[in-house]
């Protein structure tokens, strides 16, 4: 008898029954909660999908960009032509120099 009350006192104390009443439940359970387990599974995995996809085309879009402005940069840099970026002070200056018109104060 003393064998019997040290096994299920030391089950008890352990937390093994507990562990065993987990896992058979979810043996028991199991044939209900497989099916939508597997469909969260399929859908979590779909999305990933989307997501990846999504982040390839906009990496190739930007990529295509910027390729178009290196060709356009290499191509001015070979015809010593400057972009169409900023301008330098001194080629949006007229040719005369004049200071700039004052504003003209009425007398009140």
């Amino acid at each position: 008898m003393a064998f019997w009350e040290n096994a299920v006192e030391t089950v008890t104390e352990s937390g093994l029954g507990t562990g065993l009443l987990v896992v058979g439940g979810i043996a028991l359970a199991w044939p209900l909660i497989r099916p939508v387990l597997r469909e969260t599974t399929k859908l979590a995995i779909r999305g990933g999908m989307a997501a990846y996809q999504a982040g390839a085309t906009m990496v190739a879009e930007a990529g295509e960009g910027l390729s178009d402005i290196a060709t356009e940069a290499r191509h001015e840099a070979a015809s010593g032509q400057s972009g169409g970026g900023f301008k330098s002070r001194e080629k949006l200056r007229p040719a005369t120099e004049s200071t700039p018109p004052s504003p003209s104060v009425s007398p009140g």
